[in-house]
């Protein structure tokens, strides 16, 4: 998978209670609108800063299948040897042979 599909979707996060909530990109200071799991949100004029606030995992679910790709539940359930979801595969999911370990994390975030 291409990390431009990640950064030319319609959406950009946004913390809001406590989590950072997927809202549409177009929204701009003073503007209503809806996060992607539903919440109503009013942006300030001085956009909050993004810290390590946990994704909620609705908007997280939303995004992902808006952009066409598994969701991290579905990856998770995801059995050894299948392919993962971004093309061209990932070094881990191939099988381990020799004494070499495979990385333990793919340079991709899908994985």
């Amino acid at each position: 998978m291409s990390h431009l599909r990640w950064t030319a979707t319609p959406f950009r996060w946004y913390p809001h209670d406590g989590v950072r909530h997927a809202i549409p990109a177009g929204l701009k200071a003073g503007d209503s609108g809806m996060t992607l799991c539903g919440e109503d949100v009013t942006l300030p004029a001085v956009w909050p800063i993004l810290r390590c606030e946990p994704e909620c995992s609705l908007c997280d679910n939303a995004w992902r299948r808006a952009i066409g790709v598994q969701t991290r539940n579905e990856l998770l359930a995801r059995r050894p040897g299948e392919p993962s979801s971004h093309l061209g595969g990932c070094e881990n999911d191939l099988p381990v042979s020799g004494p070499e370990p495979r990385s333990s994390r793919c340079e991709r975030s899908a994985c």
